[in-house]
Protein backbone atom coordinates (compact mmCIF):
# COMPACT_ATOMS: atom_id res chain seq x y z
CA UNK A 1 0.00 0.00 0.00
CA UNK A 2 1.42 3.39 -0.94
CA UNK A 3 2.20 5.84 1.81
CA UNK A 4 0.02 8.82 2.54
CA UNK A 5 3.36 10.88 1.05
CA UNK A 6 3.65 8.33 -1.96
CA UNK A 7 -0.48 8.98 -3.25
CA UNK A 8 -0.05 12.78 -2.51
CA UNK A 9 2.82 13.32 -4.50
CA UNK A 10 1.18 11.40 -7.33
CA UNK A 11 -2.37 12.73 -7.18
CA UNK A 12 -1.69 15.08 -10.03
CA UNK A 13 -0.90 12.01 -12.09
CA UNK A 14 -4.12 10.44 -11.17
CA UNK A 15 -5.96 14.01 -11.44
CA UNK A 16 -4.50 14.09 -15.28
CA UNK A 17 -5.73 10.52 -15.93
CA UNK A 18 -9.51 11.90 -15.19
CA UNK A 19 -12.03 13.05 -17.52
CA UNK A 20 -14.98 15.54 -16.65
CA UNK A 21 -17.20 15.11 -13.81
CA UNK A 22 -14.89 12.55 -12.45
CA UNK A 23 -11.70 15.25 -12.40
CA UNK A 24 -14.13 17.88 -10.96
CA UNK A 25 -15.48 16.16 -8.16
CA UNK A 26 -12.40 14.69 -7.38
CA UNK A 27 -10.33 17.74 -7.34
CA UNK A 28 -12.32 19.24 -4.35
CA UNK A 29 -11.09 15.97 -1.64
CA UNK A 30 -7.76 15.71 -0.26
CA UNK A 31 -6.18 12.19 1.04
CA UNK A 32 -5.54 12.21 4.66
CA UNK A 33 -4.12 9.27 6.54
CA UNK A 34 -6.05 5.82 5.74
CA UNK A 35 -4.57 2.55 7.33
CA UNK A 36 -2.09 -0.16 5.99
CA UNK A 37 -4.83 -1.72 3.37
CA UNK A 38 -6.57 1.48 2.47
CA UNK A 39 -6.34 5.02 1.14
CA UNK A 40 -8.76 7.39 2.52
CA UNK A 41 -10.23 10.28 0.54
CA UNK A 42 -12.15 13.41 2.18
CA UNK A 43 -14.64 15.10 0.70
CA UNK A 44 -16.62 18.54 2.07
CA UNK A 45 -19.87 16.65 2.79
CA UNK A 46 -22.56 14.31 1.77
CA UNK A 47 -23.38 14.78 -1.80
CA UNK A 48 -19.65 15.09 -2.60
CA UNK A 49 -19.42 11.86 -0.91
CA UNK A 50 -22.37 10.59 -3.15
CA UNK A 51 -21.24 11.97 -6.05
CA UNK A 52 -17.65 11.13 -5.80
CA UNK A 53 -18.73 7.57 -5.30
CA UNK A 54 -20.25 7.35 -8.66
CA UNK A 55 -16.99 8.43 -9.78
CA UNK A 56 -15.01 5.92 -7.60
CA UNK A 57 -14.53 3.15 -10.72
CA UNK A 58 -12.33 5.66 -13.02
CA UNK A 59 -10.12 7.09 -10.02
CA UNK A 60 -9.53 3.25 -8.77
CA UNK A 61 -8.07 2.71 -12.36
CA UNK A 62 -6.20 5.65 -12.22
CA UNK A 63 -5.00 4.38 -9.21
CA UNK A 64 -4.14 0.97 -10.13
CA UNK A 65 -2.32 2.38 -13.20
CA UNK A 66 -0.35 5.20 -11.61
CA UNK A 67 0.84 2.26 -9.44
CA UNK A 68 0.96 -0.70 -11.00
CA UNK A 69 -1.62 -2.55 -8.82
CA UNK A 70 -4.75 -2.14 -7.03
CA UNK A 71 -5.03 0.55 -4.24
CA UNK A 72 -8.26 0.68 -2.29
CA UNK A 73 -9.84 3.86 -1.50
CA UNK A 74 -12.29 4.66 1.40
CA UNK A 75 -14.39 8.12 0.73
CA UNK A 76 -15.07 9.98 3.94
CA UNK A 77 -16.86 13.16 4.41
CA UNK A 78 -14.91 15.29 6.50
CA UNK A 79 -16.46 18.83 6.39
CA UNK A 80 -12.39 20.18 7.16
CA UNK A 81 -11.41 18.78 3.41
CA UNK A 82 -12.70 21.98 1.43
CA UNK A 83 -10.78 24.29 3.04
CA UNK A 84 -7.83 21.82 4.41
CA UNK A 85 -4.43 23.21 3.10
CA UNK A 86 -3.78 21.09 -0.21
CA UNK A 87 0.02 19.84 -0.67
CA UNK A 88 1.89 22.28 -2.56
CA UNK A 89 2.19 21.27 -6.23
CA UNK A 90 5.49 20.63 -8.00
CA UNK A 91 7.06 20.40 -11.08
CA UNK A 92 5.17 22.18 -13.84
CA UNK A 93 2.11 22.31 -11.64
CA UNK A 94 4.30 24.66 -9.13
CA UNK A 95 5.04 26.91 -11.83
CA UNK A 96 1.26 27.26 -13.46
CA UNK A 97 0.14 27.64 -9.60
CA UNK A 98 2.62 30.55 -9.02
CA UNK A 99 1.46 32.31 -12.53
CA UNK A 100 -1.95 32.00 -11.08
CA UNK A 101 -1.99 33.97 -7.92
CA UNK A 102 -1.71 37.58 -7.96
CA UNK A 103 -2.64 39.48 -4.76
CA UNK A 104 -1.64 42.46 -6.16
CA UNK A 105 -4.69 43.00 -7.56
CA UNK A 106 -6.95 45.92 -7.01
CA UNK A 107 -10.44 44.98 -7.32
CA UNK A 108 -11.87 48.36 -7.74
CA UNK A 109 -9.87 48.57 -10.75
CA UNK A 110 -11.67 46.18 -12.83
CA UNK A 111 -14.46 46.75 -15.07
CA UNK A 112 -16.81 43.92 -16.69
CA UNK A 113 -16.64 42.69 -19.28
CA UNK A 114 -19.32 43.80 -22.45
CA UNK A 115 -22.21 41.49 -22.95
CA UNK A 116 -21.24 39.04 -25.88
CA UNK A 117 -23.26 39.73 -29.02
CA UNK A 118 -23.14 36.49 -29.82
CA UNK A 119 -25.42 34.96 -26.70
CA UNK A 120 -29.04 34.31 -25.82
CA UNK A 121 -31.21 36.75 -28.03
CA UNK A 122 -28.72 37.83 -30.94
CA UNK A 123 -28.16 33.82 -31.12
CA UNK A 124 -32.14 33.78 -31.32
CA UNK A 125 -32.54 36.57 -33.47
CA UNK A 126 -29.35 35.46 -36.23
CA UNK A 127 -31.22 32.28 -36.30
CA UNK A 128 -34.78 33.38 -37.12
CA UNK A 129 -34.08 36.70 -39.81
CA UNK A 130 -36.93 39.18 -39.93
CA UNK A 131 -38.44 38.06 -36.57
CA UNK A 132 -39.67 40.77 -34.00
CA UNK A 133 -38.46 40.15 -29.98
CA UNK A 134 -41.73 41.36 -28.27
CA UNK A 135 -41.32 42.27 -24.97
CA UNK A 136 -42.93 41.07 -21.91
CA UNK A 137 -46.10 42.78 -20.85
Amino acid sequence: MPSLAELTEAWDDVLGALRGRAKALYKMGRLVEGDERTARFAVPNEPSLKNCSEKLDEVLEALAARFGRPVPLDLVVDGDAATAPRPAPTGATAAAADDEIDDDVDLDELTDAPDPDTGGIAQLKDAFPGAELLEDR
